[in-house]
């Protein structure tokens, strides 16, 4: 019969301590520098991110919420106004105004002369096919402008709502915008042909002829709104923040860089 001696009991458990050593490089012998790692790499992207971070968008990005809101702006009163081109009437005592739906100082059949301005009744109504289609694009343009516009002011107030992905795409809507309200500039003067425009402008005006004419204010002030839509959609580009998570990490580290 063997008796197990007190040398031999230390060789066993020695053994058995020596199959628990981790081998080199291991998870166990890793995991303290590697947590230290990550905590250095956390604290290194939330402290070089923070201002970009707590303002929601880049430099660039507060500098597009700017021009953003100064387009629709444009746009919009631009599109509101009957002041585009100027004529006149009652052998030149009286000026007359027309925008795309609304005009200003107009006769009637029943009440005669009218000093004042409105809208046409019904949209069959505005004299021209062209200043129907008009109509309808630039109103377009200005609710998409108006929902971009929105998007970007709340983005200064509110983190992550503007990413990069988000900017480039509200970007391409607002390019969209910028292209639907141009468009309507450009298809304007193919309604300067008709018999309402001719009674005010003379029988000289006709396509991209004003007569005797002459363009106004409210075509400028929503041409200004196109100009200012376009340079808009560029800088949204650079406009949106890389995500943050929980933690205020942006972006993924690597820490085996750190």
């Amino acid at each position: 019969m063997h008796i197990v001696t007190d040398v031999e009991r230390w060789k066993a458990r020695r053994c058995i301590e020596v199959k628990r050593i981790p081998e080199p490089g291991s998870y166990s012998k890793r995991s303290l520098n590697s947590l230290n790692s990550t905590n250095r790499c956390r604290r290194t992207s939330y402290n070089d991110n923070s201002a970009m971070v707590s303002a929601g968008l880049t430099a660039i990005g507060v500098l597009w919420a700017m021009i953003s809101f100064l387009a629709t702006c444009a746009s919009c009163v631009g599109y509101m106004l009957p002041y585009w081109i100027q004529g006149s009437m009652l052998n030149n005592t009286q000026a007359v105004y027309f925008g795309v739906f609304r005009r200003c100082n107009y006769p009637t059949i029943e009440a005669g002369f009218v000093n004042q301005c409105g809208r046409y009744k019904t949209f069959v109504d505005i004299p021209s096919l062209s200043w129907q289609i008009c109509t309808v694009v630039i109103g377009v343009g200005c609710i998409i402008a108006m929902f971009v516009s929105f998007t970007a002011l709340l983005a200064c107030c509110m983190n992550d709502l503007v990413t990069k992905r988000v900017g480039r795409f509200v970007g391409c809507l607002q390019f969209m915008a910028g292209i639907l309200v141009g468009s309507g500039c450009v298809l304007y003067p193919l309604g300067w042909d008709h018999t309402q425009v001719q009674q005010a402008c003379g029988q000289m005006s006709g396509l991209y002829r004003l007569g005797d004419c002459s363009m106004c204010f409210g075509y400028y002030t929503t041409i200004g709104g196109c100009g200012l839509l376009l340079l808009a959609s560029l800088l949204s580009w650079k406009a949106g923040t890389s995500k943050t998570d929980a933690y205020g990490i942006v972006g993924h580290c690597d820490p085996r860089r750190v």
